[in-house]
């Protein structure tokens, strides 16, 4: 049996288009992630030394991060905010976590200026007390980090 030489068989192509557009989003979500943890830290605060301050490794990424300026001033989400406004903001995302046990799963770090009455922050934690959010940290800075 004889096979016929006909047409050659068409070459098979592979389209690059959906490779490149996953590409482009991908570029697009880790620009905007950078772009929000820098604005999560930018408020003016000066971190307290603390020879034994732990570097986080795998920060929690639904964490919320509370900067508390010298004069007490609040950020949160890169926005100057109320205690009024910090107090809905803490309760809604309270209740979002919320696990089974009755307790919110949210985690949230305190950046508190080393010059700082510290009287803000215990408002601050109080205010996490009455949402039932456990989780709570704050930032210091090692003396070998300082300069960076």
């Amino acid at each position: 049996m004889r096979l016929s030489k006909g047409a050659p068989p068409a070459e098979l192509g592979f389209d690059m288009t959906p490779m490149i557009d996953v590409t482009f989003l991908l570029i697009i979500f880790f620009v905007m992630v950078s772009e929000l943890t820098r604005m999560e830290i930018t408020a003016d605060v000066l971190l307290p030394m603390a020879e034994q301050a732990n570097v986080e490794d795998a920060p929690d990424r639904t964490r919320l991060i509370i900067n508390v300026e010298k004069d007490g001033g609040l950020f949160l989400l890169g926005q100057k905010r109320s205690m009024d406004e910090l107090r809905t903001l803490l309760a809604a995302e309270a209740k979002m976590a919320m696990g089974p046990d009755g307790f919110s799963d949210r985690s949230v770090v305190i950046r508190g200026h080393k010059d700082l009455k510290y009287e803000r922050v215990q408002e601050i934690m109080l205010e996490c007390r009455k949402q039932r959010i456990w989780r709570l940290s704050f930032a210091a800075e090692r003396p070998e980090d300082a300069g960076r």
